[in-house]
């Protein structure tokens, strides 16, 4: 089966089980005393440690020479690295309240990518209405659709990364507002370690992955 039915039978298998568990974790954890106590305690830690390296590189940039400034610019560099510890410190109590869902996401994401990759393998699912350019049939990986296929066709790889690229990254880039994290929406989900290494199993070589991170610099934070 081709067309809007596979289309929407892939968006949905890829998106249902993240979006549930996002809805879930901002029911029962990031609403909860604990979680917000948590952020609040982060943010002013992150004032607290932007002052402490910007006062302590200041003291730094006065220094001279010799054995006494370089005493001192330990001092200072100590400071500086007790601070970002610290912070460092209270990111990581935070994220382990979600820790296990982030990696129930990706485990859920994963086998949902396999089951598909495997119903869908050297099917043309969909069909565009140009011939994609040289760079882009190179980073959906059109080589795996048959010899016959016409140029505009895409492979489930294909609606795979355009599904990550769509609803996933509109679900990600709200719940990170919702949250009021510093980061998400498309250019953390594609530039984060999951998903390198899921496009790594994906087939997808360094280069391509290089060319994807130049067109995430040119999209606009979603």
């Amino acid at each position: 089966t081709t067309g809007l039915s596979s289309i929407a039978h892939i968006c949905f298998v890829l998106n249902i089980g993240p979006i549930l568990l996002e809805v879930y974790q901002y029911l029962y954890v990031y609403r909860t005393e604990e979680y917000q106590t948590g952020k609040e305690k982060n943010y002013r830690l992150k004032l607290s440690t932007d002052k402490v390296v910007a006062a302590a590189n200041a003291s730094i940039a006065k220094l001279g020479d010799g054995p006494a400034q370089a005493k001192a610019r330990g001092k200072q560099q100590v400071k500086i690295n007790q601070a970002k510890s610290a912070l460092a410190d209270g990111q990581a109590k935070l994220a382990a309240l979600t820790a296990k869902y982030k990696f129930a996401t990706f485990v859920i994401s994963v086998a949902a990518f396999w089951h598909l990759s495997s119903l869908y393998s050297g099917q043309v699912v969909a069909v565009l209405p140009f011939p994609p350019p040289p760079f882009v049939r190179s980073l959906l990986t059109l080589r795996s659709l048959p010899p016959s296929s016409a140029a505009s066709s895409l492979n489930f790889r294909s609606v795979f990364l355009l599904c990550n690229l769509g609803p996933k990254a509109v679900v990600n880039a709200t719940m990170a507002r919702i949250k009021g994290d510093e980061q998400g929406g498309m250019k953390a989900v594609f530039q984060s370690e999951q998903m390198k290494k899921l496009m790594k199993r994906m087939g997808y070589t360094e280069d391509d992955m290089e060319g994807m991170d130049e067109v995430m610099k040119m999209l606009p934070a979603m």
